[in-house]
C-alpha cells in the first residue's frame, strides 16, 4: 500500500515554495491522524469507544453529525 503521508512529506522537502511546503505537511498530518483514528476504531470492541472514535473521525473530516 502506498504511504501517501510519507510521499507528501517527501514532496514538501523537495519544494522551495514555503506555503506549498506547509500545506503538504499539514495534509500529511491530517492523513496520519485519520489513519490513527481508523485504526483505533477498527480495534475497538467497546461500543461507546467506537462512537467516540467515530466522532473524532468526523471532526477530522469536517463532517457534521446527521
Amino acid at each position: 500500500m502506498i504511504d501517501l503521508a510519507q510521499e507528501l512529506r517527501e514532496s514538501a522537502k523537495a519544494t522551495f515554495y514555503d506555503p506549498l511546503k506547509s500545506e503538504l505537511n499539514r495534509a500529511a498530518d491530517r492523513i496520519e491522524e485519520l489513519e490513527a483514528a481508523l485504526r483505533r476504531l477498527t480495534s475497538t470492541c467497546d461500543c461507546w469507544a467506537a462512537v467516540e472514535e467515530c466522532g473524532k473521525a468526523r471532526e477530522l473530516l469536517g463532517v457534521k453529525d446527521v
